[in-house]
């Protein structure tokens, strides 16, 4: 009890039974208050999202932020394309923007490309997410679009929009959309 409540080793005594006792009084009331407070902390820390943080992007690097339909098939398609060895060697990092909590597989998919791709929780359409990805200093933004979806006209339709409220908080980056109404 006297470790926890961190009151010392004996360097400096109490010698009459009044001032030990009120010390024993301190203690326990120190530990009962610190105790009452960690329920709060464990709220505090059980909150704070796993895929919370601000990206820092390196100099000389580029990169771009996917949001949209992220989707195991959607993100293994389009990496595949967009990091194709035909391109040479692509110095880009990809950094995802998806406003749901991630599954096993979709966190196993993030662990084998760490290197390339880096995902934060959020919305596109929250200003303080896109500062959190470093929209401003993108290099582009890509909407992806889900092409399975049952009216691929609204679907891109709510795409362009999405692209359109986020061209000012772009900077200087291309902001497009991959269309889901292009099937083939």
């Amino acid at each position: 009890m006297v470790t926890m409540s961190t009151v010392g080793y004996g360097d400096v005594l109490v010698h009459t039974v009044l001032g030990r006792v009120f010390i024993i009084f301190i203690i326990t009331t120190g530990l009962a208050l610190f105790a009452s407070y960690i329920p709060e902390i464990v709220e505090i820390v059980g909150k704070r999202r796993k895929h919370d943080g601000s990206y820092t992007p390196l100099p000389g690097k580029k990169h771009v932020v996917v949001c949209g339909h992220l989707t195991l098939t959607n993100l293994t398609a389009f990496l595949k394309e967009f990091l194709h060895e035909d391109r040479g060697v692509v110095n880009v990092k990809v950094v995802l923007l998806g406003n749901f909590d991630p599954d096993a597989q979709f966190e196993l998919f993030l662990k084998r490309n760490f290197i390339k791709t880096v995902f934060y929780q959020g919305s596109v359409l929250s200003s303080r997410d896109l500062a959190r990805v470093q929209m401003q200093k993108a290099d582009a933004c890509l909407v992806l679009s889900n092409k399975f979806c049952k009216d691929p006209h609204t679907e891109d339709a709510c795409n362009i929009m999405r692209c359109t409220c986020r061209t000012s908080q772009a900077g200087t980056a291309t902001v497009g959309t991959l269309s889901s109404a292009w099937r083939s």
